[in-house]
């Protein structure tokens, strides 16, 4: 009797196939998050300086130094202070459960350097600042 024509799958090569495949995803996805890592570290936003901040910034996040002025903590947590080199802007750090920043981090007189994103409150710019910086302007 004949048999009909079956096409089989030699199991041994799909499996090593497989084997092939997975170690070629892993290695991949390790190679791309090496990657992202590296674009992270080298990849830095300059520093812009106060008076160099325009209404064209709005809703642009930029990384800031100057000196603080009247800083002034509200009952609910939110801190506001004024951030001056040449010229002057209003900071916010709106209290938030997942921030490192507290009040005590930042005192008057103190040069501080930050990371926000600047916007327009009641016709003026401030930068909402996200988090504070410890490096200085290289």
């Amino acid at each position: 009797m004949i048999l009909p024509h079956t096409n089989f799958v030699n199991i041994r090569e799909r499996t090593l196939n497989e084997k092939s495949i997975k170690k070629l995803c892993i290695l991949m996805s390790f190679l791309g998050l090496v990657i992202i890592y590296m674009m992270e570290v080298t990849s830095t936003m300059p520093y812009t300086e106060i008076s160099e901040i325009t209404s064209g910034d709005v809703g642009e996040c930029v990384k800031v130094c100057g000196i603080v002025n009247k800083k002034y903590v509200t009952d609910k947590g939110h801190i506001f202070f004024n951030l001056k080199d040449n010229s002057s802007i209003k900071v916010v750090i709106f209290k938030n459960e997942n921030s490192l920043i507290t009040p005590e981090n930042i005192k008057n007189n103190s040069t501080l350097c930050l990371e926000g994103t600047v916007a327009r409150y009641k016709g003026e710019l401030e930068i909402i600042a996200d988090r504070l910086l410890t490096d200085s302007r290289e």
